[in-house]
């Protein structure tokens, strides 16, 4: 009987000490509406859901906008002081330049884009005023947000794919670094997230920030990773009649199966974009690049593809990406540059000196780094000074490890999070 009379106690401590994680430290948080689920996830990132199965884009903009609201009150301010600061150190604080480039693009977005930003705006937009610095959001201040890659650079990142007989399991490897301003107090640190949007029988996970709706990274549920890289050709900027890279991958990601047919989709002649770019494909088999150069050719790279003279590759079943074209005929912006030339060099020495790389190896190769310190990316450190994020990914399992900045500053060796795939 002593035993009988104990159980329902020790069922009422278990269900005390239960309703206690996801509370208190900041362990675990979190923040929930119909469609949209948000989670804190150790002060590290946040988890988010968006699930459109039952509802509007606009609507799961606002329930977006409700749940960050209330997990990040703050958000108006970070997102606002991070915006200012970028403009005043690139662009000497023109915020018209930035406005009206925005103004350009957005005619351009998907009407359902439009939507969900807009929800996002009716919730954490406080004001009318386009006024950076000011501690609140305008519907265009977030809009910028959101077309940040397509209306100002000031990114260098990185990628490479080992796959066929250079894995260890002849499945492909994935690694990526995201190199971004973080902001002069952890802004983006303080809002990293990874996103699943789930529409269907479709779902795309993308490896961001709170808010921030198109790609950056990301992959789908049919097994097919994307990353989109800054590459300049030098032309003049003209944002006029002139579409959003990142979220034309989101939707060649929403609609599209494998990693031709999404790159068919983003060098496709309508395809019209403001800068040139990268675009990293894997898939479980293979891995590819796309040199979207608009001012000589929009062609996809393999790891047998012939190169610009003085560049060189001659890695099997391998294919990496810094800032720059290297493709026969395309723009060389990689000669003459010590950051993509050197991280170039280091890639391409590693995978020559290893073969049958498993995780750990692929890890040791992407966190590269000359010094004791992550340095500076012109002395050919992938890990480096401005490294947000590292992310390793598995197609074929759907394996996601990712290194998040953390708040205190970067640590020496970086530290993996395995992130649960919401598929």
């Amino acid at each position: 009987m002593e035993s009988k009379k104990k159980l329902p106690v020790l069922f009422l401590t278990l269900l005390f000490i239960l309703s206690l994680v996801g509370c208190g430290d900041g362990k675990l948080s979190s923040s929930d509406s119909a469609d949209v689920i948000l989670k804190n996830i150790n002060n590290t990132y946040y988890e988010v859901i968006l699930d459109y199965s039952g509802t509007t884009p606009k609507n799961i903009g606002i329930q977006y906008g409700n749940v960050i609201k209330k997990t990040v009150p703050d958000y108006e301010q970070l997102v606002d002081s991070y915006l200012k600061e970028m403009v005043d150190k690139f662009f000497d604080g023109n915020m018209n330049f930035f406005f009206n480039r925005v103004k350009d693009i957005k005619q351009n977005l998907a009407q359902n884009y439009i939507d969900e930003i807009d929800g996002l705006a009716s919730v954490l937009s406080s004001t009318n005023d386009n006024i950076l610095g000011d501690g609140k959001l305008s519907v265009d201040e977030l809009f910028l947000l959101n077309l940040l890659p397509d209306v100002g650079r000031a990114t260098q990142c990185s990628a490479v794919a080992v796959f066929g007989n250079r894995s260890d399991n002849q499945q492909t490897k994935v690694g990526r670094i995201l190199d971004w301003e973080q902001g002069s107090n952890d802004q983006l640190v303080k809002i990293q997230a990874v996103v699943t949007f789930k529409n269907g029988n479709k779902s795309i996970c993308t490896i961001g920030y709170l808010g921030f709706m198109g790609v950056i990274t990301g992959f789908n549920d049919d097994r097919v990773f994307a990353a989109i890289l800054d590459s300049g050709d030098k032309s003049t900027y003209d944002s006029k009649e002139k579409r959003s890279y990142s979220f034309d991958l989101r939707e060649a990601l929403e609609t599209k199966t494998n990693i031709y047919d999404i790159s068919d989709y983003m060098r496709a002649s309508d395809k019209k974009y403001a800068y040139s770019h990268l675009i990293f494909l894997a898939s479980s088999t293979t891995a590819i690049v796309l040199e979207n150069d608009l001012s000589k050719n929009r062609i996809i790279r393999t790891n047998t593809s012939l190169l610009n003279s003085g560049i060189q590759w001659g890695v099997q079943n391998a294919i990496a990406c810094v800032n720059s074209f290297v493709l026969n005929g395309n723009t060389d912006n990689h000669t003459g540059s010590n950051s993509n030339s050197k991280r170039w060099n280091a890639l391409r020495t590693m995978l020559l000196s290893q073969y049958y790389l498993n995780i750990t190896q692929l890890k040791n190769i992407i966190t590269y780094k000359t010094g004791l310190m992550p340095g500076k990316t012109e002395d050919g450190d992938l890990y480096n000074e401005r490294t947000q994020q590292i992310i390793i990914f598995e197609p074929y399992k759907y394996n996601l490890q990712v290194f998040f900045r953390p708040l205190n500053g970067l640590p020496s060796e970086p530290i993996f999070t395995t992130v649960n795939v919401a598929f």
